[in-house]
């Protein structure tokens, strides 16, 4: 036993010697990575934050009579044009309305033609001693009182004629309309019973809030020309719409000091939607010819940031770059590259300075979402 102990002690080195005899370099590995350009375009000096898509225009139809819901005439989560029609009630209790009011006012307005004439016969009369003063003025008063009772008669019939008119229930701007919040049969109750929800999406409103220490920024800028806002993805980041900024509220709220803001866009192909949740971005002003790389180049280290630098070789050097923001995927470098290098995007984690690389080929998948 002991004999094979020591035998095993002299195997083991030699073991390890030829192992490492064998082993190639470690600067001679050729490591896979995903390279980019470095590339000097436009970039935005923007404030990004959260933001919510709020439609321009909402509003919960309520019917201004109760009456039966009796027909529909739009299709639910369709565009509806201002004034349309978009619900009929039951008509028949309003139509008798009118007909009553119609004839009461009639009835006073032949009780008034007979009333003025005797009036004033009964004041021609009581001159020659043929009536009474007291005759006279009851007379006179009949007339007035029939005058007034025509009056309300006038305003009953008017108001029965606007109940009418409610029943027949228009759109009061152009949107989408939302579900059916009422179905035909329905007994709707005056201002209480919801019917639909309508909301105007084109134009779209996003809100969103930044810092207070931002606000002096936004206001040098505001000064000088308008501002743009974007609207992005919030998976990727990919750009969905740009607008421009439409309000600035008229103070910060307290208790989180924030200020918030609102974009106004377009939205003529539906992209943004009540609801969703978006990345929003207030455009300040505009680089010109800023040197970019993907975010996934730069690195954090102990020194600070830095990226691999692919030289002519295909060996690569890590270089300490200076990071002056971050837009969407891009990093805006401030120093450190010059435009035309390339960086390793992919597998730094297996790089030193001096390791050679090989570029791996884009899948079809990498190369549509490049694209």
């Amino acid at each position: 036993m002991k004999w094979l102990m020591i035998l095993l002690c002299l195997l083991l080195p030699c073991a390890g010697c030829s192992k490492s005899k064998d082993a190639p370099p470690a600067k001679n590995r050729v490591v896979l990575v995903a390279t980019a350009p470095v590339v000097a375009k436009d970039m935005p000096l923007s404030v990004d934050a959260p933001g919510t898509v709020e439609p321009l225009r909402t509003v919960t139809i309520l019917s201004q009579v109760t009456a039966p819901l009796e027909k529909i005439m739009f299709r639910e989560g369709r565009d509806v044009a201002k004034d349309e029609i978009l619900f009929v009630l039951d008509k028949a209790p309003f139509i008798q309305e009118v007909k009553e009011a119609e004839c009461n006012l009639e009835k006073e307005k032949a009780l008034l033609a007979y009333q003025k004439p005797e009036a004033r016969r009964t004041a021609r009369i009581s001159k020659g001693g043929g009536a009474s003063q007291s005759k006279v003025e009851r007379t006179r008063a009949d007339a007035l009182g029939t005058e007034a009772m025509i009056r309300a008669d006038t305003a009953a019939l008017e108001l029965a004629r606007l109940n009418l008119s409610y029943c027949t229930i228009r759109a009061p701007f152009s949107g989408r309309t939302g579900r059916y919040l009422a179905h035909e049969g329905t007994l709707v109750e005056v201002a209480e019973t919801p019917l639909v929800v309508i909301n105007q999406i084109s134009p779209i409103h996003v809100g969103f809030s930044v810092p207070e220490k931002r606000l002096p920024a936004i206001q040098a800028f505001m000064r000088e020309h308008s501002l743009t806002v974007t609207a992005a993805s919030t998976a990727d980041r990919n750009l969905l719409c740009e607008g421009r900024l439409v309000f600035l509220d008229n103070d910060i709220d307290r208790a989180t000091g924030m200020l918030f803001l609102k974009g106004e866009f377009e939205n003529k192909d539906g992209t943004l939607w009540p609801g969703q949740y978006v990345q929003a971005s207030l455009i300040l002003q505009v680089e010109k010819d800023a040197l970019t790389v993907p975010q996934s180049a730069v690195v954090l280290g102990q020194k600070g940031s830095y990226v691999f630098v692919v030289k002519e070789d295909m060996t690569v050097a890590s270089r300490q770059v200076a990071v002056n923001r971050i837009v969407r995927d891009e990093a805006v470098i401030a120093d450190g590259l010059e435009a035309g290098e390339t960086v390793v995007v992919s597998g730094q984690n297996k790089l030193q300075n001096g390791f050679r690389v090989k570029v791996a080929k884009a899948t079809p998948k990498e190369k549509a979402e490049g694209e």
